[in-house]
């Protein structure tokens, strides 16, 4: 039984993004409050365990073998056909793969916990017994992050970003707040292990209930299609390539640091690197896309084209103002953070990498197309293909030209796998590169360039106050020029009717 095609729309996806936006701020805004109360409870080294098996959990995640993300495709494409008599046997044989990979997975780490206790991690011999029953304990709530991530990938399909965040944000808080309420009632380490694990369980609850509500026919058939596990494996392996090789490009510049130069003058390539990987919570927060390619499908690409044109032009609209403040304010920034020592070693570093985050950023909307149409075979291709020469351009730089040579490889990368995106989602969908010319991207790019360099130059002969006057007095400028030049009348309806819905109107 076919039905109605389920309708996606831009407005749907920025409405979505606002919620993940607003999803990924609360948590934070705990952490910044939580954190120190925390670490002054549980002492340096039972907080560094406690991090570090919050870490080791989302590694041992990784084994659901990108079948979260998979399964989000698959719904969101058969709603998008109207077919949703497949959904349940869909459903349920993603769940049981994902549950047996997750129980796998919570038993490898359970019998991996004393080994990472006392010869992976430098854990003290007086605190490797509980180190190794934290680990274990938080073994047990593998299998539940696991299973949650496909639930949560069915409510992506549905764009339902609403109840995701609904049940995500709490569990995120509960990260910062079950540690905070134990040390404040001087409860252990372990006790903490086990509350969170029992949270764990209870999102993986609350993601069953509204599938079901969302999907009623999930509960009255639960039969498991043997069909359904190839397709739902091969295409979950590449997103599972992906995900495995984006770690190892993430991390690699900071390893050859250590091994080229030292340990010690890390932090100054480090410090202004965690802030300008902030930044990556826009683009994080256009997460509805993928879905919503899944849905739209390949047979009508001008709506995929419209999708993208409009994503792109709004992520840059918001970044290229924010990191083109970030690249002249930068030594300020770090004399204020950090002292005038990181301001003369750091400042080049910062504004190097920020210009690579913003390319980066841009280049998820064809990422995200890439893989919603069904190609994450090239995207785990790309990532496996970088690393060695990624790791050749690192090596030569650092060697050459310090941090800066450091910083310089990073963000060439960053904007070659961009380019390197963007080339081949042209490729797959012709009409997107015509699409962005019309939503007017390219003369956006070359005028945020403009906009850059004259408050560089602005910027550069002023002192003091005048030069957050003139910058304030430039960007209202760029606002009134963006609002009237680069958004159309949908744009502008787009944000009042987002505008009304955060007020209430």
């Amino acid at each position: 039984m076919h039905n109605e095609g389920f309708r996606v729309n831009y407005a749907v996806v920025l409405r979505n993004a606002g919620l993940n936006l607003v999803g990924r701020a609360i948590p934070l805004a705990v952490a910044i409050v939580a954190i120190p109360t925390i670490i002054r409870g549980l002492g340096m080294e039972q907080y560094g365990v406690l991090s570090l098996a919050l870490v080791v959990v989302t590694y041992f995640s990784l084994f659901d073998f990108g079948l979260g993300e998979a399964t989000t495709r698959f719904v969101a494409e058969a709603l998008g056909r109207g077919d949703l008599q497949g959904l349940p046997s869909l459903i349920w044989t993603s769940s049981a793969l994902i549950g047996a990979l997750g129980l796998l997975a919570g038993v490898l780490m359970f019998l991996a916990s004393p080994f990472l206790a006392s010869h992976v991690l430098k854990v003290s011999v007086g605190l490797q017994g509980e180190a190794t029953i934290t680990f274990r304990a938080m073994a047990a709530a593998v299998p539940f992050m696991l299973l949650a991530s496909g639930l949560r990938g069915t409510l992506e399909a549905k764009q339902r970003y609403d109840l995701v965040n609904l049940v995500s944000i709490p569990t995120s808080v509960a990260n910062y707040l079950i540690p905070l309420v134990a040390v404040l009632l001087h409860t252990g380490l372990v006790p903490i292990m086990g509350y969170l694990v029992v949270a764990r369980a209870a999102t993986c609850l609350a993601y069953f209930f509204p599938c079901f509500r969302l999907f009623p026919d999930v509960m009255h058939s639960t039969r498991i299609d043997p069909r359904r596990i190839r397709p739902l494996l091969t295409l979950g392996g590449w997103l599972a390539i992906s995900n495995l090789s984006w770690p190892v490009l993430l991390y690699m510049d900071r390893l050859v640091i250590g091994s080229v130069m030292s340990v010690s003058v890390l932090p100054y390539y480090s410090a202004p690197y965690e802030v300008v990987t902030r930044l990556w919570v826009l683009p994080a927060s256009w997460a509805p896309l993928y879905p919503a390619y899944s849905t739209i499908g390949l047979g009508r690409q001008e709506e995929i084209s419209e999708l993208s044109s409009r994503a792109v032009k709004h992520l840059a609209l918001l970044l290229g103002p924010t990191v083109i403040v970030l690249v002249c304010f930068a030594g300020t920034l770090l004399r204020v953070w950090l002292g005038p020592q990181f301001q003369a070693a750091s400042t080049a570093v910062f504004r190097i990498l920020a210009l690579g985050v913003l390319a980066n950023s841009l280049g998820t909307v064809p990422d995200k197309l890439i893989k919603g149409i069904g190609r994450p075979d090239i995207i785990g291709k790309v990532h496996v293909a970088q690393i060695p020469l990624y790791a050749a351009l690192l090596w030569f730089f650092v060697c050459h030209w310090g941090l800066v040579g450091c910083a310089v490889a990073w963000t060439l990368r960053a904007s070659a796998e961009a380019a390197l995106f963007f080339a081949v989602s042209w490729k797959l969908i012709p009409s997107s590169r015509s699409a962005l010319t019309r939503a007017g991207v390219f003369l956006l790019i070359g005028s945020l360039a403009a906009f850059g360099g004259l408050m560089w130059i602005a910027l550069a002969s002023l002192r003091g106050y005048w030069q957050y006057g003139v910058a304030i007095f430039l960007l209202m400028a760029a606002c009134t020029l963006a609002w009237r030049r680069f958004l159309d009348e949908t744009d502008r309806a787009l944000l009042r009717s987002l505008a009304n819905i955060a007020t209430g109107g």
